[in-house]
């Protein structure tokens, strides 16, 4: 059953996450591909305003759309099973993953670096002369493979343990939200993994 809510805050995050890169492309980072060819930089004050407005909500953007696919994982699983929900994921993410990581993703940046003289070999020379980039579908793989290690875990667990867990895997997610760690009060202390009280002084 598809949810509008959240397919309209997936279109709303993918659209941040492309305007964000878009920034970093004319940045004077040098964090993106794309900067070691660009036509323009911003003015370091320009980059600097944009990226302390942007950066906020960069920091959940990627754990928002986690957390939304998380969400979905265990009624998608309920209702295909282990085995059937895994193929599905290999079909879904792993075919496209792949074909973005051997494929498209060197053919891109090929045909960027190769008219401006970064690349001076043969495609097949430069594909096969360095190692496999994921570039911005990083993500993707990470996906994929959480989802494969749930369905694993999802499989091998004893019957009727995953609802006592679930409970106290959300008492304890709440009680880490009201402890006095100030990382864990701010906006953005979510988005870390780590949950735990300063030691005492």
């Amino acid at each position: 059953m598809r949810r509008v809510c959240l397919d309209n805050l997936k279109v709303l995050l993918i659209a941040g996450i492309i305007a964000l890169h878009g920034l970093l492309g004319y940045s004077d980072l040098d964090v993106w591909p794309y900067g070691l060819v660009r036509e323009t930089t911003l003015a370091p004050v320009t980059s600097g305003i944009a990226m302390a407005a942007a950066g906020r909500f960069a920091i959940f953007l990627i754990a928002l759309l986690f957390l939304v696919a998380g969400l979905l994982a265990p009624e998608s699983l309920a209702r295909k099973g282990a085995g059937r929900f895994a193929r599905d994921r290999l079909l879904r993410l792993g075919v496209p993953f792949l074909f973005f990581v051997l494929v498209l993703w060197p053919a891109l940046l090929y045909a960027l670096y190769r008219p401006l003289g970064h690349v001076t070999g043969s495609y097949w020379r430069e594909q096969l002369s360095n190692t496999p980039d994921n570039g911005p579908l990083w993500f993707v793989g990470v996906l994929l493979l959480f989802s494969l290690l749930y369905a694993g875990w999802s499989a091998a667990r004893p019957p009727g343990w995953g609802r006592a867990s679930n409970s106290r895997s959300l008492r304890g997610g709440w009680a880490c939200s009201r402890s006095r760690w100030p990382l864990a009060r701010s906006p953005s202390g979510w988005a870390f993994p780590m949950c735990r009280r300063p030691p005492s002084t």
